[in-house]
């Protein structure tokens, strides 16, 4: 099967309760999981069998795969839960990507840094909130800049830059601390100040753009990584970026010029439900775009994330009930508030 990881198959056949059994192979391996009435009651894989075999198969990246329905009794083997076995799975996983990370940046001594985007044309505060812009136009530019994204997601060069990003962490920490040691304590701002120019308008979003130290960068990079393995080639494009300037940290085939446009998009939302009196934004809004093609964004305290969907290729009840929840789990975990 493509265009679908092996976690999400298996979270439908326990959400449904489904009797099958999976057969699959990566990298010259191969082996099977037997599921009754949802249930993981067996596995087999070179060798290994049973719950063994399970976390060996489980852990295998991009594995191809086939489902078969016929009935095949199977004495159950496993007794261990299946949702804390893909847990335990995504934490392995989550350490071999940090250890990755400590590794390069350990053989790198020179850190890199995240630039930020240019602005659009818009106010002196960066945001992009001009006031000769009309909400047509702002959509008529997202549409442009969506016909111009490939089809295909490339993800390992994508986030390479934000696996770099983990070298300056440590860095920029210990700058920082010998800064604060040996420099006086910046005076604080006189009660009652007025405040910026640049904080009229609609919501003002976050104080600023989290610098390179106070990211969690594993956790970001983790966002997009559960996205692009729920979704495979139905994931057009995705960035995870900051609401107070709309700076990209992570993406695949990030466009950071959508990301300006739709943080502008946002807070157009958020300031016209307030002034109408109506609920505010709840953790998602989508917009069908042309070309069986869907936009998904996700704003979450000091982020937002943009998710472009080639529903053609993925079933929306997988999307939406299965895929889109791990990935809000995910992003609130690392969202500042």
């Amino acid at each position: 099967m493509k265009g679908i990881s092996l976690s999400s198959v298996i979270q439908v056949i326990n959400l449904e309760k489904q009797s099958c059994d999976i057969q699959a192979r990566a990298d010259g391996q191969s082996g099977q999981l037997h599921f009754r009435d949802g249930a993981l009651v067996d596995a087999v894989a070179d060798g290994l069998e049973g719950e063994d075999a399970a976390y060996e198969i489980l852990g295998w990246r991009d594995p191809e795969f086939e489902v078969s329905t016929e009935d095949t009794p199977r004495d159950r083997m496993i007794e261990a839960d299946l949702t804390q076995m893909l847990l335990e799975i995504a934490r392995r996983q989550d350490e071999e990507l940090e250890e990755s990370a400590r590794s390069a940046a350990a053989q790198d001594p020179v850190p890199p840094r995240l630039e930020p985007l240019a602005s659009p044309a818009g106010d002196a505060s960066g945001n992009g909130r001009g006031t000769d812009q009309s909400t047509a136009e702002t959509i008529q530019q997202l549409e442009a800049a969506f016909e111009e994204a490939g089809p295909e997601s490339e993800m390992e060069a994508a986030l390479e830059p934000i696996r770099e990003a983990e070298a300056a962490t440590a860095a920029s920490a210990g700058e920082s601390a010998a800064t604060a040691a040996s420099a006086p304590a910046a005076a604080a701002p006189a009660a009652g100040a007025a405040p910026s120019a640049g904080d009229a308008g609609p919501s003002a979003g976050a104080a600023g753009a989290a610098s390179p130290a106070a990211l969690n960068v594993a956790g970001l990079r983790k966002v997009v990584q559960i996205a692009h393995d729920g979704l495979g080639d139905a994931l057009l494009s995705a960035d995870l970026f900051s609401s107070a300037d709309g700076t990209s940290y992570v993406g695949v085939n990030s466009q950071p010029a959508v990301c300006a446009l739709v943080n502008q998009v946002t807070e157009r939302m958020t300031w016209a439900f307030d002034k109408g009196g109506l609920p505010p934004l709840g953790r998602y809004y989508m917009a069908e775009l042309a070309g069986s093609r869907m936009l998904l964004v996700a704003p979450c305290g000091g982020f937002q994330l943009i998710l472009v969907v080639d529903t053609s290729r993925v079933q929306l009840g997988l999307l939406l009930n299965v895929v889109l929840p791990e990935v809000l789990a995910a992003l609130e975990e690392v969202s500042p508030r």
